[in-house]
């Protein structure tokens, strides 16, 4: 009877909008209320939207919003200075698209719970963005801001604090470390006394050995070699040492007293031990513990987010580390960095890897130390110094075209010896200088891609006399343009054991296309006015 009931109700209310009594005034409230349904519905559609989309991409940010008050204000106040960065992000928007897609895809394919990226041209940087979450427990984003361990980019950074010692004189590269470190005991390999200079340590030829006590000789089934070389450095129990150490000087405990693994100056071995060997020259030669100079690096160079990765410090927008672990995500073992400050212990963003490698690239191009200034990249290094840095060193020779220099890594081009070839190959054939960094729980690469002054002989006839005249236009009003030429990529992730080379290249040769092709398009019309 009930249901009966039910359905006649149902029918009356039918008859009623059919035009029953007072039919055209229910009609209005069915309307009515459809209009709200819909509404709400398509409220919590939107949220939820959101939601998704917020563990997806996070925007590019502009304002810092952990900076203290003033540096708020005198960050607004640059960005009202110049409001160049839409500008710069449109006329790279085919770049930034397929990067985009490339970042993606790697955080899909690596399930990397957060990654962070910065581009910059010519010492403008035109792009940066988070993507995912930098704590997964609690629902952080990934921003620009995102800190994160940088793992072995550690060491150029640190080559610059050595590179600053030798241009003021009180470093030489080619004396017995032993002068420096007196703590260092004497070192022979097969009965023979040896020398090590910071030199050999710096182009890791100090025969000093890497995490792996046996020096690398490993006499295991093929199998277990292949799942070795998979792992890097994750095998070895002392890439997880959770002990602090007070100083530098106690951290040589972990490695003085093993043997060499070949005669120093013969071999190529990589080694951050060996630059945990160089903070102590350095701290005796610069008279300052090696964080002191570190510190004082940052503050000269302008890098408001890089730190020593102390577990102690409550440092703002550090990210949470992850490996994998039988298929599923975790959280990375706790380490303290205190052993390897120099080689692998430091904190940053990419925005602030992106400052330090254009600061390296202006110099290595300036014509003097003091005049590189632009775009407020700040004098460190002179140019002579540069170039001994990024030359490449014949005994490290890792692949045809793959070399270690002095606390970087150096891709020469290869010959092309195909005719066909993809748009990009030429932009990721060219020289690049990088690092790449493997941490517990993140991973890094700081690329720097040099438009060399060779290149310019490649632009057309327009392009060149476009080049020419603003050179001249500048001479007139005694402007001289030191702005470094090329393209430099940080990419950084929270998760264990992710190579980024080829990514990072990929993103730089996007841009530099890009780049050329707006120069083609501006000789263009540059010829056309003419």
């Amino acid at each position: 009877m009930k249901l009966l009931r039910n359905f006649r109700s149902v029918r009356k209310f039918i008859f009623l909008l059919n035009g029953g009594f007072n039919g055209r005034k229910i009609k209005k409230v069915a309307f009515c209320s459809a209009v709200c349904v819909g509404s709400i519905g398509g409220a919590f559609g939107l949220l939820y939207w959101q939601q998704f989309r917020s563990l997806q991409c996070a925007e590019p940010q502009i304002i810092n919003d952990d900076l203290p008050h003033d540096e708020q204000t005198e960050q607004i106040a640059e960005d009202e200075k110049d409001d160049q960065g839409d500008q710069l992000n449109v006329r790279f928007k085919t770049a930034i698209r397929k990067s985009r897609t490339i970042l993606q895809q790697l955080k899909t394919e690596k399930n990397c719970p957060g990654v962070t990226v910065a581009v910059a041209i010519d010492g403008q940087e035109v792009w940066k963005e988070g993507f995912g979450l930098s704590d997964v427990e609690n629902n952080v984003q990934c921003t620009p801001n995102t800190v994160m361990r940088i793992a072995s980019i550690s060491k150029p950074l640190t080559m610059a604090v050595v590179a600053k010692l030798v241009e003021g004189g009180s470093l030489d590269l080619d004396e017995d470390i032993r002068t420096y470190v007196k703590d260092w005991p004497i070192k022979s390999f097969q009965g023979k006394e040896s020398k090590i200079t910071t030199r050999m340590l710096l182009s890791m030829l100090g025969g000093i050995r890497h995490y792996d006590k046996s020096c690398g000789v490993k006499k295991v089934v093929e199998t277990e070699q292949v799942n070795q070389a998979a792992a890097g450095d994750s095998i070895f129990t002392e890439f997880y040492l959770a002990k602090n150490f007070s100083s530098v000087i106690e951290s040589l405990d972990v490695f003085k007293d093993d043997q060499l693994c070949s005669e120093p100056g013969s071999t190529y071995l990589y080694s951050t031990h060996s630059f945990t060997l160089v903070s102590a020259v350095a701290e005796k030669v610069g008279s300052k513990k090696f964080q002191d100079l570190m510190k004082n690096m940052f503050r000269d160079l302008n890098l408001k987010s890089t730190y020593l990765d102390e577990n102690i410090q409550i440092i703002h927008n550090r990210a949470r580390c992850y490996f994998m672990h039988n298929g599923h995500l975790v959280n990375a073992r706790y380490v303290d960095n205190s052993c390897k400050w120099a080689g692998g212990g430091l904190l940053s963003t990419p925005t602030d890897l992106c400052l330090f490698g254009s600061t390296m690239l202006a110099c290595s191009q300036g014509e003097e130390k003091d005049s590189v200034t632009p775009n407020n990249l700040r004098p460190y290094l002179s140019k002579e110094t540069m170039k001994m840095i990024w030359t490449p060193n014949p005994k490290t020779q890792k692949k045809t075209n793959t070399y270690y220099a002095m606390g970087w890594e150096v891709m020469n081009p290869l010959p092309q010896l195909c005719l066909f070839q993809s748009a990009l190959s030429k932009y990721k054939n060219r020289r690049c200088v990088y690092h790449t960094g493997g941490a517990v729980g993140s991973s890094s690469i700081l690329l720097i891609m040099p438009r060399d002054k060779l290149n310019d002989k490649k632009l057309s006839k327009n392009m060149r006399e476009t080049v020419d005249k603003t050179k001249k236009e500048n001479a007139v009003v005694g402007k001289i343009d030191t702005r470094p030429r090329g393209t430099v990529v940080a990419v950084l992730t929270n998760m264990e054991n992710i190579s980024m080379f080829n990514v990072a290249r990929e993103i730089a040769a996007l841009f530099e296309s890009d780049l050329e092709t707006q120069q083609r398009k501006r000789a263009t019309r540059s010829s056309t006015a003419g």
